[in-house]
């Protein structure tokens, strides 16, 4: 089995947000999917820093989320919401998520 590896954004939700629809981009997008399950770790006020990678205020990246979500719904994705733990829970719970 290969290692799994993991992105913090994927095409759907950047499609989304660019507003793109029946394009060759959009249709290569659905042709070379990810596995069938999306981890979402929901917005998080407690943990949320804004640093040189992360220039949006908590409110502008909460308000994300849903359409976050729906653009892996709408593109056929599973979705997995990761608890709100430790960090070693976390990778705990996607690690086993994904070797069961």
């Amino acid at each position: 089995m290969k290692s799994p590896i993991f992105f913090g954004r994927g095409i759907p939700e950047w499609l989304r947000l660019l507003g793109v629809g029946a394009t060759p981009l959009h249709m290569a997008a659905a042709q070379c999917r990810y596995a069938g399950t999306v981890f979402l770790a929901e917005p998080w006020p407690e943990i949320y820093v804004r640093d040189r990678e992360r220039h949006a205020s908590f409110e502008q990246a909460a308000r994300s989320y849903e359409s976050t979500v729906s653009a892996y719904v709408e593109s056929g994705y599973g979705t997995c919401v990761i608890p709100k733990a430790s960090v070693r829970e976390r990778v705990a719970f996607v690690l086993a998520r994904i070797s069961g």
